[in-house]
């Protein structure tokens, strides 16, 4: 006798899961990828990593010069997940931008495009400027 193998069940996805998943997919409107989630909660986590995040390497270097190699490592390692984090929203705003402009008419699709590319190439190298130059 054969046994039959069912599928397993997909776990249900939570509502917050699901909702950056349909974003990242372009299946939802373009002003709440652009407005709420890149300009609103963006601004927020971009604002607080962009203040918080030098100071944190320069409190590596600090710990790194005196000796204490233990501490250096964990700022260090600090500063690699908030820009790691940064960086993972970053392009998942981008990409839902991207994707969401389908959705919506070609003046705002071409205009979020726009706007979000020109952030994109500005604001990381200046702030990778910024970050390099508080070493010198």
């Amino acid at each position: 006798m054969t046994k039959i193998k069912s599928k397993p069940t997909p776990k249900p996805m939570d509502a917050l899961s699901a909702m950056f998943q349909a974003y990242w997919r372009g299946e939802m409107p373009l002003w709440g990828a652009f407005w709420v989630y890149g300009m609103g909660l963006g601004t927020l986590i971009g604002l607080f990593f962009t203040l918080l995040s030098p100071l944190v390497l320069q409190q590596a270097f600090m710990n790194f010069y005196t000796g204490d190699i233990l501490l250096a490592g964990l700022a260090g390692y600090a500063a690699l997940v908030m820009f790691g984090f940064w960086w993972t929203y970053y392009l998942w705003h981008v990409v839902s931008v991207w994707r969401c402009g389908a959705n919506s008419t070609p003046l705002a699709k071409w205009g979020s495009r726009v706007f979000v590319l020109a952030v994109t190439f500005t604001y990381w190298p200046i702030f990778l400027l910024n970050v390099w130059v508080r070493f010198l």
